[in-house]
């Protein structure tokens, strides 16, 4: 077994959907929130709220809220082009971000507390479902040799 096998893959199908669940009902909370927000805050009367997104900034949060919800379901799935695409998106996405600076300081104790809760937990149980995800697809799909049942 390779390391990187060793790494994704574990041997216990129970843990493994457990990891996806976790991971697809993250997947939907974090779909829910983003898109709540774009909706309270882009459509507030109070031009001093509404002015804080711009109609650029609300349609990308509804179409990365989007693709993160379809990614979950097939995540749910046990999709593995889902999972991969999934976690693939969620850290491609948070580089440009982090450039900007859209994504809040770790510099006072509320920063950190939403770039944990927002960003880094997101991110790992993402990976978690994909780990999942390869756990279950190795545990069910195994390929044996046709000389084994030879007798």
């Amino acid at each position: 077994m390779t390391w990187t096998k060793r790494i994704l893959v574990g041997t216990d199908i129970t843990q493994a959907s457990r990891r996806i669940r976790w991971a697809y009902i993250c997947g939907y909370l974090y779909a829910g929130v983003f898109i709540f927000n774009a909706i309270v805050l882009f459509s507030v009367g109070s031009l001093e709220v509404k002015g804080l997104w711009s109609t650029g900034q609300a349609g990308f949060v509804v179409f990365e809220a989007s693709l993160v919800a379809i990614l979950s379901f097939g995540l749910s799935r046990r999709n593995k082009v889902a999972a991969i695409g999934l976690f693939g998106y969620f850290l491609l996405s948070r580089v440009p971000l982090l450039i900007l600076g859209f994504l809040p300081s770790a510099n006072e104790l509320d920063g950190l507390m939403r770039l944990v809760v927002m960003q880094i937990l997101p991110a790992y149980l993402f990976f978690q479902g994909l780990r999942g995800v390869l756990t279950f697809y190795d545990l069910n799909h195994r390929d044996y040799p046709n000389d084994a049942f030879d007798s």
